[in-house]
């Protein structure tokens, strides 16, 4: 999958291109689960919030509900998902018939700096997982390979040179120019986001 300008990729999901949607539930699906454990969400309720958040973006239309100069998109995607997720939270209490004061109060604020700090942390990780599945897609298996074994999961560079049967010279290099395209990568996604 390719960088797509969020301006761009919104235009497409506001005219209800597939395409678009497909590329936005890929990029944004695991964050929504991510925040929603942050909310004490399981599993089956992880998966129904994402469901929700999207539902809702596409019904309401993102595309037009987003304004870039009211601030950031990871922002605005921040307060629908914590809200989709505290009404999930509520749901769930009501059901259980725990629905009484202290348990409400207990509800996570979705301006809350924890939760705030929570979701800068999972939108860094985020763009790093895209990031790195884009480098996949831009150099050489071997390369990749190389460069995953070495610096993603700690093999020496001989260990990761006999696995792969190169130069340790190469894993070196693998190393390099993977990081050097990955920071651009990062920078790119930074720069598109907000």
């Amino acid at each position: 999958m390719g960088f797509t300008t969020r301006a761009s990729l919104l235009s497409r999901v506001g005219h209800e291109d597939e395409l678009g949607w497909r590329e936005f539930y890929a990029m944004y699906s695991p964050l929504i689960r991510i925040r929603g454990k942050d909310h004490g969400l399981d599993a089956d309720a992880r998966a129904e919030l994402v469901q929700l958040v999207m539902l809702e973006l596409f019904q309401n239309g993102v595309a037009l509900r987003y304004d870039p100069s009211k601030g950031r998109f990871r922002d605005f995607l921040r307060v629908v998902v914590d809200r989709r997720a505290i009404d999930a939270k509520r749901r769930l209490l009501r059901e259980a018939g725990k629905c009484g004061e202290a348990e409400l109060a207990e509800l996570p604020d979705e301006s809350s700096a924890d939760l705030c700090q929570a979701w800068e942390d999972e939108w860094r990780m985020n763009v790093m997982r895209q990031a790195l599945s884009e480098l996949k897609a831009k150099v050489e298996p071997e390369t990749y390979q190389a460069f995953d074994l070495y610096a993603l999961n700690g093999w020496s560079p001989k260990e990761t040179a006999k696995f792969l049967g190169i130069k340790v010279a190469s894993v070196y290099l693998a190393k390099s120019r993977c990081v050097a395209l990955l920071e651009e990568l990062v920078a790119e996604l930074q720069s598109l986001e907000g």
